[in-house]
């Protein structure tokens, strides 16, 4: 070992003495990229950066392949009507269901030890007056204290998954067992079988639901509220507080909570463009999300073209100035992720802005593990769960 050490020390006093010399020049390393980017034909199952609980969890799902654009996306085009592309969506929703409803087991040993939840509903008005239903989450041993709250706002890019399901009364219900009351809106979503809600409608109902929850403060035995959300609900929670920031009531917001964000609208973007500003695009590509789904997603919920750019629509576009001002922020990003840098860069940017915000990275899983993946990565549940409860904790209305 001593000569081991010796070694290493000879190998670092000679770099130094390199490094110091006036025409010194980097030798090229010979290194090859993480996932995709080194090799392009890369599956999930031979990546040796996932986490083995999580393989072994997704293996029966199909998810160790590599999730490649189906059949019925393939078909479509940048001339294709919202009819035509609501189809594969209506396709992909159909996959999505059976896994949050059922697929995946949420249960772990601890539960028979989990304090007392209370789950009720409540209906309140939109954010175009229509009757919206929320569910409501708090500890049964609440008391006459306040707690502090957490309005959860769930994924599906904005345009598909039931608000009410397994994964999403189990993630509200960890949150709630941490001591926090939690309200989950049934926001609209871009696609129903009703009809289309293109933006702003859903995030126009889950800004009604903030403030309705503001409002309501005393009744729900509240201190201060945190918006809260996942992927798609990343997205809404970040443009709730810029449109609160717009239009002067962001002082009832405390934090803003938001894992895994789909912000950017870009996944179409250029190979030259991704590998300099999103290279998890690539790198990531197919591993859960498909970068090209995400593209024909995000036109559905944006299919006016002024709308794609919107900050309120897509917070990745927000400028530094739409940004100061803003409430303390945590953005959680998975590393095995394409949306994995999106969030990175949004993070940045609002440190640049002056705003209070930390960023973070979940090692060797897929978008969204936290919450589809409960048993099998119990620790990584419970602890954001913790963390998001502790934030709401800490923080408090401007």
């Amino acid at each position: 070992m001593a000569d081991q050490v010796k070694q290493q020390l000879q190998r670092a006093t000679k770099a130094v003495a390199e490094e110091a010399k006036p025409d010194y020049a980097p030798k090229p390393y010979n290194f090859k990229a993480p996932g995709r980017l080194g090799d392009p034909m890369l599956e999930p199952k031979d990546d040796p950066r996932v986490n083995s609980k999580l393989l072994e969890a997704v293996t029966p799902l199909g998810m160790h392949k590599f999730s490649a654009t189906t059949e019925s996306f393939m078909k479509l085009n940048a001339d294709s009507s919202l009819d035509e592309i609501a189809k594969p969506i209506v396709e992909f929703e159909t996959g999505i269901s059976a896994i949050y409803n059922g697929a995946v087991p949420l249960d772990i040993p601890s539960d028979k030890d989990e304090i007392k939840i209370e789950q009720t509903e409540q209906t309140i008005k939109g954010g175009d007056g229509q009757d919206m239903k929320v569910y409501i989450y708090h500890p049964a041993n609440q008391g006459d204290g306040k707690l502090p709250s957490i309005v959860y706002l769930h994924g599906g890019g904005m345009v598909i998954n039931t608000t009410f399901n397994p994964v999403h009364d189990r993630w509200c219900r960890s949150m709630a067992a941490n001591g926090a009351v939690v309200v989950m809106p049934d926001f609209r979503n871009a696609y129903t079988k009703e009809g289309y809600n293109h933006y702003p409608k859903g995030l126009n109902d889950c800004a009604a639901a903030v403030k309705w929850t503001s409002a309501n403060r005393d009744s729900l035995k509240i201190r201060n509220i945190v918006i809260q959300g996942e992927s798609g609900g990343g997205n809404l929670s970040c443009a709730v507080a810029l449109k609160a920031n717009r239009e002067g009531w962001v002082g009832e917001i405390a934090g803003v909570f938001a894992s895994v964000p789909y912000i950017s609208n870009l996944w179409g973007s250029t190979e030259e463009r991704k590998l300099k500003e999103f290279p998890s695009m690539i790198e990531n590509h197919g591993y859960f999300l498909n970068s090209h789904v995400n593209a024909f997603m995000g036109y559905f919920y944006t299919p006016n073209e002024e709308d794609a750019v919107d900050p309120l629509a897509w917070p990745y576009h927000a400028t530094l100035e739409d940004m100061k001002g803003l409430p303390p922020h945590v953005v959680v990003m998975d590393e095995l992720d394409p949306l994995r840098d999106e969030g990175i860069n949004y993070h940045r940017r609002l440190v640049r802005a002056g705003v209070e915000s930390k960023g973070s990275v979940n090692l060797g899983v897929f978008h969204g593990s936290a919450l589809l993946f409960r048993k099998a990565l119990p620790e990584l549940h419970r602890g954001v769960a913790r963390d998001v409860v502790a934030f709401t904790r800490e923080v408090y209305e401007l």
